[in-house]
C-alpha cells in the first residue's frame, strides 16, 4: 500500500489518502464481546464511512463484484468466525479438564516425542511442562528398568500399542524423575486413532496417550498390610497352640491323677483365651479408628504397667 502511494506521488497523480483501520464484526475470542466497548454503528462514525461497504460499492461499480457474492462471502466469514470460536471453546475446555486431572497424562507422536503433557505429570516427574514438550518420553523417563538394566524402547508396551491398535495396562514399571530418582507407576496407554482413517475404512494411529499414577503410597500400604497379617498370624498362632496343648492334656486324662496340674492347665487356657480376646478387640479397634467410627484421646499411662501387660 505504501509503495503504491509512493508511486502515485512520484507520478504527480494528486493527493493520496491512506486509511489504517481494524474491522471486526465478531469477537476475536468467545470471551470477547466487542459490543461492550465498541458501538454497533461504529463504522458510521468513521470519516469516510464503512470501509467494507465502500469497497463493495467500488467493486460493484467496476463490475467485479455483486450483492449476491457479498452476501455469500459475508455469510461464509461469519460462519467461519463462529466455528473458530466454538473450536477455541472446546480447546479451552479440553485444556481445563486435562489440567484438573490428578493423574499424570501425556501424549506422544509416532516418533515418541511428547505433544501434550498436563501439570500433574510434569510435577510428578520433576520437570516443567515446557521441558518435556517435544522430547522423546522413553529416553526421558523410561530408559531404565527398576533393576537398573537398560529398557529398549522397542520392548515398551506403549510402543507396541501403536502397532497392535490396542489399549495396554501396566502395573509393574518405574518412571524416572529429573533428579535421577525413580518411583513405581501404574499406567494405561491407548493409541490415538486418526478419525479420517476411520471414515476411509482403515485404521491409522497418530500417537499414544498415557495416563499414569504414582503407586508409592499404595505399595507402602500393601507392605504394611502384609506385615500386619504376618504379625497377627503369629500372635494368633502362639496362644492357640498353647490353648490346644492344655485342652489336649485335659481331654486325654493325662492329668486326672494330678489336680494341681489340671488347675494350672485351666489357668493357661483361660490366660490364652483372654489374650486372643484382647487381640481381636485390638484389631476391631484399629478398624473403627481407620473408618472414623472411634476417636483417640490422650491420657497419662504408666510405662511399667504397659510393659507388664505386654509380657502377659
Amino acid at each position: 500500500m505504501t509503495q503504491w502511494a509512493a508511486e502515485r506521488a512520484r507520478a504527480n497523480l494528486g493527493a493520496t489518502l491512506i486509511e489504517l483501520y481494524t474491522y471486526r464484526a465478531e469477537g476475536h475470542s468467545t470471551s470477547d464481546d466487542p459490543s461492550r466497548y465498541r458501538p454497533v454503528d461504529e463504522a458510521k462514525a468513521w470519516p469516510l464511512g464503512d470501509p467494507i461497504e465502500r469497497l463493495k460499492k467500488h467493486l460493484i461499480g467496476l463490475g467485479e463484484w455483486s450483492e449476491a457474492q457479498h452476501e455469500a462471502t459475508q455469510k461464509d466469514v461469519t460462519e467461519q468466525v463462529r466455528a473458530e470460536g466454538r473450536l477455541r471453546t472446546l480447546t479451552r475446555q479440553s485444556d481445563s479438564i486435562l489440567e484438573s486431572i490428578g493423574d499424570g497424562i501425556y501424549g506422544i507422536d509416532l516418533e515418541g516425542k511428547v505433544t501434550v503433557v498436563n501439570s500433574a505429570a510434569a510435577q510428578m516427574l520433576g520437570y516443567k511442562q515446557e521441558e518435556i514438550l517435544g522430547r522423546n518420553m522413553h529416553e526421558l523417563i523410561r530408559h531404565t528398568r527398576a533393576d537398573g538394566t537398560p529398557y529398549a524402547e522397542e520392548n515398551s508396551p506403549i510402543r507396541k500399542s501403536l502397532t497392535n491398535f490396542e489399549t495396554v495396562r501396566v502395573a509393574d514399571e518405574v518412571f524416572w524423575r529429573k533428579d535421577g530418582t525413580s518411583f513405581p507407576v501404574e499406567y494405561v496407554a491407548r493409541p490415538q486413532i486418526d478419525t479420517h482413517s476411520l471414515e476411509s475404512g482403515g485404521l491409522k494411529t497418530v500417537g499414544v496417550v498415557v495416563a499414569f499414577t504414582d503407586t508409592t503410597e499404595r505399595r507402602a500400604l500393601d507392605r504394611m498390610k502384609d506385615e500386619f497379617i504376618s504379625t497377627v498370624s503369629h500372635e494368633l498362632r502362639t496362644p492357640l497352640t498353647s490353648l490346644r496343648g492344655a485342652l489336649g492334656l485335659l481331654a486325654g486324662g493325662a492329668l486326672s491323677a494330678r489336680p494341681e496340674k489340671t488347675q494350672q492347665m485351666l489357668e493357661i487356657a483361660i490366660s490364652n483365651t483372654d489374650r486372643l480376646v484382647r487381640l481381636v478387640n485390638d484389631i476391631l479397634d484399629l478398624e473403627r479408628i481407620s473408618s472414623g467410627k472411634a476417636e483417640l484421646h490422650s491420657t497419662m499411662c504408666s510405662a511399667e504397667e504397659i510393659g507388664r501387660a505386654s509380657c502377659r
